[in-house]
């Protein structure tokens, strides 16, 4: 989950739901949907399958929303809020 600023208009949720050219190359399609939107603030539920370094925040910040805030829920099968 990543709570990015502003508010992504549905072109910049399609660019991530693509990929995103990056310096080191495109991204893999990602699966992108929208949690919450506030005021000035949006979160979103990324999921991706790669794992370059700063990934999601690079791919946020490629379509002109900085990442606010990360919180990994999964690895693999593994959720992370289970016990």
């Amino acid at each position: 989950r990543a709570k990015v600023s502003g508010t992504p208009s549905e072109a910049a949720l399609t660019r991530l739901r693509r990929g995103v050219r990056l310096d080191d190359g495109k991204t893999a399609p990602a699966r992108v949907r929208v949690l919450q939107r506030l005021p000035s603030k949006t979160w979103l539920e990324v999921a991706v399958r790669e794992g370059r370094q700063h990934l999601v925040r690079r791919m946020c910040g490629a379509v002109g929303h900085t990442v606010e805030k990360l919180a990994r829920v999964r690895l693999g099968p593994l959720r992370l809020d289970d016990p």
